[in-house]
């Protein structure tokens, strides 16, 4: 490559192997701030908060399988996984805190214009 690396067969299916596992993680990551968002339509979260326990319980199930798929090697092996180290998991989250800022600014514009070409635009 142009770094004067040379990458045998068993490096670049490593590599793969690792970016399954990081887009998997990336999925995860957006699904916890989808279930956070769609919790409600014009009110910010601060102000609904989680109040179903469940919802709570399903974040933590879901953080904890895809713990257990990335880090157990004899279940990640079946699934073409690698582990990955732990900043990884920070890239998508950053991008998971820009669309939950993004869905909190769409909501106090909504509640700020009611029945304007905003609310219209944003409401789903």
């Amino acid at each position: 490559d142009s770094f004067g690396q040379d990458w045998s067969f068993e490096n670049r299916k490593q590599l793969e192997f690792t970016c399954y596992t990081a887009f998997f993680v990336s999925i995860v990551v957006s699904q916890w701030v989808n279930l956070i968002i769609c919790k409600t339509r014009r009110n910010s979260f601060f102000e609904h908060g989680i109040q179903n326990y469940y919802t709570f319980f399903a974040l933590m199930a879901a953080t904890c399988v895809a713990v257990f798929l990335t880090y157990c090697p004899e279940i990640g092996g079946h699934l073409s996984f690698s582990e990955i180290r732990l900043e990884w998991w920070f890239v998508p989250t950053s991008f998971a805190m820009l669309l939950f800022v993004y869905d909190e600014l769409r909501k106090h514009f909504v509640r700020m214009l009611p029945n304007s070409f905003l609310e219209r635009m944003f409401t789903y």
